[in-house]
């Protein structure tokens, strides 16, 4: 910068400068944090001063702010990732995964486990963490828990069979059906013997 007057004239110098701002997050989270294999979270993030943002493990790039879902099959650690001209800033998401569980039968029973032919015995049964129950023969698919009267003609083998994405559990329970005894034949009518 020059000045001057009629005494004569003056030069001075400055300099000034310009801030870069690099990227920085605001937010950045996963909801739930922790998942049963095959199920899904969501991670949220909010950035801030970025030009563009990415995902790790196979997510690629995504919004400047936003939430995206995951479904991890193990334990993994997401890494969020904000660039600008100036810099770059990362944001670390762990979300841990739990293996599924098959489900469990509490009980499944029979009473009574013997009947005469005619008679009636109660299935009786409790399911956990089953997505379908079914009970075989005749009854088909029933709820997790319940009892059921059968009647069975002769001596029947029932199997439920709880059922869910993890895998399929059996029990079985078997009535006995103890046929009815044949009546004794009539007496001899006195009298009826040969001569």
């Amino acid at each position: 910068m020059s000045a001057g007057n009629a005494n004569g004239s003056d030069t001075a110098t400055g300099s000034g400068w310009v801030r870069q701002t690099q990227p920085s997050f605001l937010a950045g989270t996963a909801s739930p944090r922790t998942i049963i294999q095959g199920e899904s979270s969501t991670l949220f993030f909010s950035s801030l001063n970025a030009t563009s943002v990415s995902i790790n493990n196979g997510v690629g790039n995504v919004g400047m702010s936003g939430n995206v879902v995951v479904t991890p099959t193990t334990n993994s650690n997401y890494i969020i990732t904000a660039v600008n001209q100036f810099g770059t800033a990362t944001c670390s998401v762990a979300v841990q995964v739990v293996p599924g569980t098959s489900p469990r039968i509490v009980r499944f029973s029979a009473s009574p486990l013997s009947i005469q032919a005619g008679g009636t015995s109660t299935l009786l049964w409790l399911v956990e963490n089953a997505d379908t129950v079914t009970i075989t023969p005749v009854l088909g698919n029933v709820s997790r828990a319940d009892t059921r009267d059968v009647q069975p003609a002769q001596t029947t083998e029932y199997t439920l069979t709880a059922t869910n994405k993890f895998g399929s559990v059996a029990a079985r329970a078997t009535v006995t059906v103890i046929p009815i005894p044949l009546p004794p034949p009539p007496p001899s009518p006195a009298g009826s013997r040969a001569a």
